[in-house]
């Protein structure tokens, strides 16, 4: 799956399409191609000083309306912060993988902005949004 969603980055309809190839179900490759990269990324931004995480994430429907979201009720993302706590613990997977899928996401992207721009992420809050609506049918109650 990692292999996937870097090999696409940024072609989420190229990444949908290889996950169910390879065996996951509609809403299971929804969820993982927009939940995976942003579950691998939160333990690097816990490391960079953000001490608050959000609960709920908001996904824009595809009549431009927003719907909140409880991350925690999504296996895939909570399934790839436990793994990205331990790649970054004990390397359990290949890093080039880890980067190419963490440095892609806008919540990276804002840290690595706010920490070029020589402030601190330290007591920082972060909260999800994405912007794919084909997410929405897809997420768990």
């Amino acid at each position: 799956m990692l292999a996937i969603l870097a090999a696409s980055i940024g072609d989420e309809e190229a990444q949908h399409h290889a996950l169910v190839e390879e065996g996951l179900d509609d809403g299971e490759a929804a969820r993982a191609v927009s939940l995976v990269p942003v579950g691998l990324a939160r333990p690097l931004l816990e490391r960079l000083g953000v001490e608050r995480f959000v609960s709920t994430a908001s996904v824009q429907r595809s009549d431009g309306s927003w719907r909140a979201f409880k991350l925690g009720k999504q296996p895939e993302y909570v399934q790839a912060v436990a793994l990205g706590r331990a790649h970054l613990e004990r390397g359990v997977f290949d890093h080039d993988l880890y980067k190419a899928i963490v440095e892609a996401t806008a919540e990276v992207n804002a840290a690595s902005n706010t920490l070029n721009a020589g402030q601190s992420l330290k007591g920082a809050t972060y909260a999800v949004a994405i912007l794919n609506p084909n997410l929405e049918p897809h997420l768990l109650r």
